[in-house]
């Protein structure tokens, strides 16, 4: 026999979708829309109207930072969120708001 085989496995995923939740939480939570995320929505529709490049991670890279650790604290998920959110979960939430929000300021909605 093995230790491993006594030892209690730990599991660190969550029965939901934890990149979408936090998506859902960055756009609904009163407080950090208005101070972290619609800020830098409205730094990618001023870049866009300048036709300047942009760089998805630089532009929603802290937005994102600050979201998962506050989402982690919020709802007690994890002790913090490097143990919750790993680089690729990073990368999918900023991509994914980045394509939404594009798609948003495209059609004039800001």
């Amino acid at each position: 026999m093995k230790i491993s085989e006594f030892a209690e496995q730990h599991n660190n995923k969550l029965p939901f979708d934890v990149t979408e939740d936090v998506i859902v939480f960055m756009r609904h939570d009163p407080h950090f829309y208005r101070r972290t995320y619609y800020p830098a929505v409205m730094r990618l529709k001023d870049a866009c109207g300048k036709k300047q490049k942009i760089d998805a991670g630089k532009m929603f890279g802290a937005a994102v930072d600050s979201a998962m650790n506050t989402y982690c604290k919020k709802f007690q998920v994890g002790k913090n969120a490097s143990r919750v959110f790993d680089m690729q979960d990073r990368q999918t939430i900023i991509n994914r708001i980045y394509t939404e929000e594009m798609a948003n300021i495209q059609q004039g909605k800001y």
